[in-house]
């Protein structure tokens, strides 16, 4: 739901989606996959789409059922003797380090895998870049009995998976293809220039499935109203053990305070422990991962938000919810809720009535698909999030140009709502896919890897849909949405160029907005004595990390890290 860390949810999936061998032709020693919508049908079971104007959520709940059914078949399917358990670290252990590129020519790739000490590799090509054959040099095998397994892709969307047993020092060839037929000038010009990709799984395939079973038990209330305690648990572990962040079982209850002591872009701050919310906070560096805003609209009290139809939530897009109404829903999907009220003078100072008219001009619009990555993107390296319990396992680019490419591959015209607008709008370019893009840059002497890092500007606008019907309109995710609605209440004015779409969670809620000074009410405090704001719902208490301890500034949150677990950051964010 937020635009810092919302898409790793859908990197993460799709990740396990390249991993699923059913989608493919499977070999003794591996498998090549069908990345193709007919491919992906029968993996699922049903058809298959990425398009934002459906519905989403039933599509990625289909991702997960599927992948969770294929991944404890394949593990069924190990010899007793050769399984282990899943790793100490389980979750999202499953991704593959990048490795390098072989390309046609250059010198040998070199690394050190999971049963090697030493791997080097490299390709020839056949003239028209159809086939590739892959040397691949493995030496000083750490133990006997242990299988490296490597993930090798291109911007032409063919994924193979190959294993490799350890066998003393050993030489290995591998085939991969191309389709010709399917190649473009741009993807011959991306294969000439950065070659195949090869990623190696630091475990045994064994434990891999291990992990991504695991990893997709963070995710079970995403397909339920309610959250179950143990899936509850699970996601407690994972922000306990991954981000340091150390949820208490509250007994307080639902708490109501008096509606009027709620103003207008008072801030509403939300987790639910259903595997989504908990990998964003862990990746923006905040506690929450979804944000509202509280709206005085024609004398009734509202909670405006952007957020997206769910198993839990009725309603899609930019929307208002009555006040108690809303309540009783996060209620119901098991949120837990903090009231942030802003302070006295900021209260004064927002314009209800340019905050409203704010709303209605973006009422209906979809989700921000469009740009959900790029506020969270500020940096080449230090926004991927790395997984303990050390740094060898982290999101990296290469992995967002694999699923970028991925899903290109499967829906082109649709693929368009989650990448290619937005780093059109920063190229200056239009229509342009993922290998046109790469060629740009090159072109250009722009490093690719700066592309997603570049500011992105409240003023661009996508293709998209409000009320479910095509139109041109902004793209705002959660907190990008209530930053929209201080922007027009006038609380950024005298600041120059402070672009919403570049603001978390964390960006919103630790800003000096918030009143300090007058007590909570009484309830407040007597439900949750030592939380410094007012918790209305919740099994679990939620504290505001550096809440309201920064100053807004010109330029906010454009280039600013976020690395778990310490989240260290420079003076300016």
């Amino acid at each position: 739901r937020d635009s810092k860390m919302g898409a790793f949810r859908i990197c993460g999936l799709n990740c396990l989606v390249v991993l699923a061998g059913v989608c493919g032709v499977t070999r003794a020693d591996g498998f090549t996959l069908d990345l193709t919508p007919s491919g992906l049908t029968r993996f699922l079971g049903a058809p298959f789409s990425l398009d934002t104007s459906g519905d989403v959520a039933a599509t990625r709940n289909a991702l997960i059922a599927a992948t969770r059914t294929w991944a404890t078949k394949q593990l069924s399917a190990i010899d007793e003797k050769e399984k282990v358990g899943a790793s100490e670290y389980p979750y999202f252990a499953f991704l593959p380090p990048h490795r390098g590129n072989l390309v046609p020519g250059a010198e040998p790739v070199r690394w050190s895998a999971a049963c090697h000490r030493d791997v080097s590799a490299e390709v020839v090509a056949s003239p028209d870049y159809s086939i590739f054959e892959i040397t691949m040099t493995m030496r000083d095998p750490k133990t006997p009995l242990c299988t490296d397994t490597y993930m090798l892709s291109s911007l032409s969307g063919t994924i193979a998976i190959e294993h490799f047993p350890v066998a003393f020092d050993s030489v290995r060839k591998v085939q991969y293809n191309v389709s010709a037929s399917e190649l473009t000038a741009a993807g011959l010009f991306d294969l000439k220039n950065n070659g195949i990709r090869v990623f190696s799984f630091q475990s045994s395939w064994s434990r891999t499935l291990s992990d991504i079973i695991a990893t997709l038990t963070l995710f079970v209330s995403e397909v339920t109203t309610g959250v179950p305690e143990e899936t509850a648990q699970t996601n407690l572990d994972f922000l306990k053990r991954y981000a340091n962040i150390d949820m208490k079982p509250r007994t307080g209850g639902s708490v109501r305070v008096d509606k009027s002591l709620v103003h207008s872009g008072d801030g509403i701050y939300i987790i639910r422990l259903d595997g989504l919310d908990p990998v964003l906070a862990f990746a923006m560096g905040s506690t929450t991962g979804h944000v509202t805003t509280a709206l005085w609209i024609d004398g009734e009290l509202y909670v405006v938000e952007s957020t997206v139809k769910d198993s839990y939530w009725p309603v899609d897009g930019i929307q208002k919810t009555p006040w108690d109404v809303w309540l009783q829903q996060a209620h119901d999907a098991d949120f837990q809720v903090v009231w942030a009220p802003l302070s006295a003078a900021n209260r004064a100072k927002f314009n209800e009535t340019a905050a409203v008219a704010k709303f209605h001009e973006m009422e209906g619009l979809e989700y921000g698909y469009q740009n959900m990555l790029y506020g969270w993107i500020d940096t080449v390296k230090d926004n991927y999030p790395c997984f303990p319990p050390g740094s060898e396992t982290c999101l990296e680019w290469e992995h967002v140009m694999l699923i970028y490419s991925f899903m290109w591959k499967i829906e082109p015209t649709k693929h368009d709502a989650f990448f290619t607008q937005a780093w059109n709008h920063r190229l200056g370019t239009s229509g342009l896919g993922p290998a046109e893009i790469l060629q740009y840059a090159a072109q250009h002497n722009i490093d690719p890897r700066t592309i997603p890092t570049m500011v992105e500007e409240d003023k661009w606008q996508y293709n998209t849909t409000r009320f479910g019907k095509p139109a041109i309109g902004g793209s705002s995710v959660c907190c990008v949405f209530g930053c929209q609605l201080w922007k027009a209440g006038g609380l950024f004015d005298g600041l120059d160029d402070i672009q919403c779409t570049e603001q978390t969670n964390f960006d919103d809620y630790s800003l000096t907005m918030f009143d300090m000074t007058t007590p909570r009410p009484h309830q407040c405090q007597q439900a949750d004595p030592d939380n410094s704001v007012c918790q209305l719902e919740g099994k679990y208490t939620l504290h505001l990390n550096r809440y309201a301890s920064r100053a807004p500034y010109s330029h906010m949150g454009e280039k600013c890290p976020s690395m778990a677990p310490n989240y260290s950051r420079p003076s300016n964010c």
